[in-house]
């Protein structure tokens, strides 16, 4: 085949890669693909390269996310996925800072340090950015960030959001 359905047990996720290099020395396999992989029913401008990794657990319901060049550690059991420009969850489209997402062994995302979030993915009116968001599934996310308010004349004051979160509707508070 062009490409393997590769399965990660510990991490319960799932993808279709064509491209390995083993480090026997630091126990970590770097992985990825030449293909592109698109969003799956996004209407965005630009083309991505490399794998859908997907979840197989059904409490994230599916959640997934392109990474053109993941690494496996075999001590930690985690996927080190580089290169994700964003992982869309409910309304909005996270953007993790240095474009890292760590998969642990349970099937769960690192918490993320430093994140931008577009909310919501349509119509992109709000941005809020330094978010600390923990990210549960394809339709659930909490944390908080800060967003820049602009009055009237126009000066900015920063809004710290101690709960920015995903409500059981799918939409972004």
């Amino acid at each position: 085949e062009d490409f393997t359905l590769v399965t990660f047990p510990e991490n319960q996720y799932i993808s279709y890669l064509d491209y390995f290099l083993w480090n026997m020395t630091s126990e970590e396999l770097a992985m990825g693909s030449n293909k592109t992989f698109g969003p799956a029913g996004a209407e965005d401008d630009e083309d991505f390269f490399g794998p859908r990794y997907i979840s197989l657990d059904p409490a994230q319901d599916s959640i997934n996310f392109i990474s053109p060049l993941s690494y496996y550690d075999y001590d930690s059991n985690m996927i080190k996925a580089t290169q994700v420009k964003y992982i869309d969850v409910a309304d909005a489209r996270i953007f993790p800072d240095q474009e890292l997402l760590i998969v642990k062994p349970d099937a769960r995302l690192k918490t993320l340090q430093k994140a931008k979030i577009i909310a919501n993915r349509t119509t992109k009116f709000h941005t809020l950015y330094n978010g600390i968001i923990t990210i549960n599934g394809r339709n659930s996310y909490y944390g908080s960030a800060e967003y820049d308010y602009y009055d009237e004349l126009d000066q900015k004051q920063v809004i710290h959001f101690k709960s920015v979160q995903a409500e059981p509707g799918e939409y972004t508070v």
